[in-house]
């Protein structure tokens, strides 16, 4: 007997068993369950194992581009787009980086399907014309040319910022300049113009200040020719005046021990540097301003110990200071050259040398004849700057003995209700400008007269004596 097993369906090939007719009937009874059983198996692990390689074994040719499935996305631009291949899967491709002109929504108005909905410009094309301005990054066609942010999306490196109509230096605003200004003009006309960008083009508009006329000593170019203190239109020739600076600063004016009219001591704060006479203004230097038409020719004065009348006799003028003036006349000179007297606040700052608050303008020694003209030591005034002893530390001379001297200030018999803390004068109007016979102070004392730095006494601003001079204080202006 033969038994023959066709396993070819099941999975690759047959199989057949042969039985001999010697073998008895009761073996093949027992047996041949399990050698069937046995067969059976063999081609199904292999038919197993056959299939689970192909199914591990199963690959794409994405070189055949025309065996690979279409994109779910047909219509529109997308017409035509396939699957995105790899060996192993197919899936949906990047259509915005695949497709030119695909817009996940419809953005532009341009009769094309753009985000491949089988519609035409949906709600883009019903709004207003397209109004053009400058392409920035916003998803918008601004400029309205059918391209979105074309060029307006690139990374920006930053420079220096220039005037040309961009955004150099990438902070978000177009020429943002550095503020800077273009200079014209000379002297006191001089002015600064703000320099703006406009349009991509650099702009300014500079007028210079009016110019006036020259004016002596006062470091300024006043006519604006770029000379300075040159002989110019008020004046012929200017007074050879050396004028010393003196800083800003703090100081006590007054003194509780000294006498009721110095009292009480308060600080005082000078805000702004100035400049002061080194001396006394001489009689020389007076001559000019008469000379100009401008001051008060004193020689038809009587009194010989005028020393305008004395000292140009005896052509000494370039070494005495000069007298006999009133207060106006004094200030007359001062304001010619565009100063003015010194504040009584300004004089005693100057006489004390600033924050060090000295008893005498040399310090605190003691004054004594030949060294000083005061207390009698001289029956009459005598030469400007006559001994370095008497000199402040910066070098200003004669500020005690020799004349008393005008400043600015009325005349008050205290300093309780002063109204200021800085260099002001204290005056009714602003200026100190009032009735010529106000009284007014006088600082310095004369060769007559035992002083110190606080010693203050007053006369009327009208009247004139031999034992009054002045000095001149200038603003420290650039």
């Amino acid at each position: 007997m033969i038994l023959s097993i066709d396993l070819e369906n099941l999975c690759w090939g047959s199989v057949s068993v042969k039985i001999s007719k010697s073998k008895f009937y009761a073996d093949f009874f027992i047996l041949m369950p399990h050698v069937f059983i046995f067969f059976l198996s063999i081609p199904l692990m292999a038919c197993i194992e056959d299939e689970v390689s192909s199914i591990q074994q199963t690959t794409y040719d994405c070189d055949q581009i025309d065996s690979i499935e279409l994109a779910n996305l047909q219509q529109g631009v997308c017409q035509g787009t396939r699957k995105s291949c790899t060996s192993m899967a197919l899936s949906e491709p990047n259509y915005e980086a695949i497709v030119e002109g695909y817009e996940k929504h419809e953005l532009s108005c341009d009769d094309v399907d753009n985000d491949c909905d089988g519609k035409i410009d949906e709600n883009v094309c019903a709004v207003i014309p397209c109004q053009q301005n400058e392409e920035i990054c916003d998803q918008i066609d601004n400029d309205c040319d059918r391209y979105i942010d074309e060029n307006a999306c690139q990374t920006c490196i930053p420079s220096a910022e220039v005037c040309d109509g961009k955004d150099n230096d990438c902070n978000g605003t177009i020429d943002d300049l550095k503020i800077r200004f273009l200079s014209c003009g000379e002297g006191a006309c001089k002015t600064d113009a703000p320099i703006v960008c406009e349009n991509g083009r650099l702009l300014s508009v500079c007028t210079p200040k009016d110019k006036t006329a020259e004016l002596c000593i006062d470091q300024i170019d006043n006519d604006c020719d770029g000379q300075i203190d040159e002989a110019g239109v008020s004046v012929s020739t200017c007074p050879n005046i050396d004028m010393i600076y003196i800083p800003s600063g703090s100081f006590t004016m007054g003194s509780d021990t000294g006498l009721e009219n110095e009292k009480p001591a308060q600080t005082k704060s000078i805000q702004q540097g100035f400049y002061i006479s080194a001396s006394e203004i001489t009689v020389a230097h007076y001559q000019l301003c008469v000379d100009e038409g401008v001051c008060e020719d004193r020689s038809s004065l009587e009194d010989m110990n005028c020393t305008f009348k004395n000292e140009i006799m005896m052509g000494s003028e370039d070494l005495y200071p000069m007298n006999c003036l009133t207060w106006q006349q004094a200030r007359q000179f001062a304001q010619w050259l565009g100063g003015d007297l010194p504040s009584e606040t300004q004089w005693e700052y100057v006489a004390k040398n600033q924050d060090s608050n000295t008893l005498y303008p040399w310090g605190e020694q003691d004054p004594m004849c030949g060294l000083l003209n005061y207390n009698q030591c001289n029956m009459e005034p005598t030469g400007i700057c006559m001994n370095d002893f008497s000199n402040t530390f910066l070098g200003v001379c004669d500020l005690l003995g020799n004349l008393s001297e005008w400043v600015l200030d009325e005349y008050h018999t205290s300093y309780l209700d002063s109204p200021s803390t800085d260099e002001s004068p204290w005056c009714q109007n602003l200026d100190c400008s009032g009735d010529a016979n106000f009284e007014r102070v006088l600082r310095g004392g004369d060769w007559t007269e035992s002083m110190t730095n606080h010693t203050r006494k007053s006369k009327a601003g009208d009247t004139w004596d031999i034992y009054t001079g002045f000095r001149i204080v200038l603003k420290d202006e650039p």
